[in-house]
């Protein structure tokens, strides 16, 4: 029924949309994003996918902004940035896509043995600094990797 409501007020004058909410003659309704429809759950996969590469960003920057000394702390330096690239494309290429595990849960290991061995330092680096500086990605990679975990 609300997504008939979306589809029939579409084309109004008095219509302020967002991808989750939009809002109709003073009344907020939820779309298809937040009402489980097909297309909202693929959206919602999608921005997992966004939001855990914001994660791993997030990440690599506490561990360089500790570990490596630099002029500039806006940015990366290169070596971190390379990794932080790696980390984008194997997110990108996932076997498993939209339904991916946590990386500590998956059982395909796709990181070769130089970039794993960096990317398990900064995340034991940067784990613990992230509930305190970024909640929400926090606790939503802590969702996503109970929610998404590869059952044996």
């Amino acid at each position: 029924m609300l997504y008939h409501a979306i589809k029939l007020y579409i084309h109004t004058k008095d219509l302020f949309f967002t991808p989750e909410i939009f809002y109709l003659h003073r009344i907020f309704y939820l779309s298809p994003v937040l009402t489980g429809d097909k297309e909202g759950k693929k959206r919602s996969e999608m921005k997992r996918l966004v939001r855990e590469k914001e994660t791993i960003e997030k990440m690599i920057k506490i561990y360089c902004d500790d570990h490596h000394a630099k002029k500039k702390k806006n940015y990366l330096c290169d070596d971190c940035y390379e990794l932080y690239q790696y980390a984008r494309r194997k997110i990108d290429r996932c076997h498993y896509g939209p339904h991916k595990p946590a990386c500590r849960h998956c059982p395909v290991h796709c990181y070769q043995s130089m970039f794993r061995d960096d990317i398990r330092k900064v995340m034991k680096h940067s784990g613990r600094k992230m509930l305190f500086r970024y909640p929400f990605l926090t606790i939503m990679h802590l969702i996503d990797s109970m929610r998404y975990r590869q059952k044996p």
